[in-house]
């Protein structure tokens, strides 16, 4: 096998459209009872990723323990997700946005983390990992992402129906904005029982954290991994946009324990910025 490094990264697949209105009043409730119910913070959150590999003995070993501190040191400022792409330690829990994030960043190496779309993997002079200060790393980005100034967020309300997921999202420009934004609804599905090499549980399952799920439209189409467009130009603050998605809910996932995030992201050129996550 390879020799396996650490590395990083971020938001899980998309979700299908059904309206996108621009308010440019944010106190014009046009939008329904459930748009003037929601309240968008004027925080930022962080995205804190794990790329990992089931088939990875370091994902399940240093890495699995890395993970686990990174989250509980960055609960209060981030939200967290484990990206399974098509690597050669891959098994299970394989898709395209994973795949699609780790192409953006040309990872290479697994474990890999990241923080807010950007590796944060420190090596040592000898070129192994440094894990202390990967986790340093993590946490400085977490932190200063949260003391800067908010451009720009979402909050929601999700409803299940059957086995179609229906989100409800108000977007609020804190700060007049210029460019591509895009916004990405992503399943979350935590604690998915599966293998993973390396842990002390092998062979037997182990729970694996903030698993992310490719996500479908009620057509069973895959949705686009950075999302859909939802401003381009200038938009001046105090901007609202109120937008409805639905995704469909696989039978395999659980539905107790899927988490919705909305991303949102700035596409300078063919590449995306990470702008802020729904907390």
């Amino acid at each position: 096998m390879k020799k396996i490094y650490l590395l990083a990264f971020v938001a899980i697949t998309s979700i299908a459209v059904i309206s996108c209105q621009k308010d440019e009043n944010p106190d014009d409730n046009n939008g329904g009872d459930v748009y003037s119910s929601i309240t968008v913070p004027q925080t930022n959150t962080a995205l804190v990723v794990k790329h990992s590999g089931t088939a990875c003995p370091p994902c399940g070993g240093w890495g699995w323990t890395a993970w686990d501190e990174i989250r509980t040191t960055n609960t209060a400022n981030a939200r967290f997700v484990t990206a399974y792409d098509d690597n050669f330690v891959a098994k299970l829990f394989i898709n395209q946005v994973s795949e699609d994030w780790a192409n953006g960043l040309a990872i290479n190496s697994w474990p890999t983390f990241c923080a807010n779309y950007k590796i944060q993997t420190a090596k040592t002079q000898s070129g192994g990992i440094d894990v202390n200060q990967t986790k340093t790393n993590i946490q400085t980005t977490v932190n200063t992402h949260s003391a800067g100034p908010v451009v720009a967020n979402a909050a929601f309300k999700a409803t299940a129906e059957g086995d179609l997921m229906k989100v409800n999202i108000k977007t609020k420009f804190f700060n007049a904005a210029d460019g591509d934004y895009y916004m990405a609804v992503y399943v979350v599905e935590d604690g998915v029982m599966g293998t993973q090499s390396g842990h002390p549980s092998y062979p037997t399952a182990v729970a694996h954290e903030f698993v992310l799920r490719d996500t479908y439209s009620p057509s069973g189409s895959l949705n686009p991994s950075y999302g859909t467009l939802l401003s381009s130009g200038a938009v001046a603050a105090g901007t609202e946009f109120k937008t409805e998605y639905t995704y469909r809910i696989e039978p395999t996932w659980n539905k107790d324990k899927i988490h919705t995030y909305v991303v949102l992201w700035k596409k300078n050129g063919t590449k995306y910025e990470f702008v802020n996550v729904s907390k």
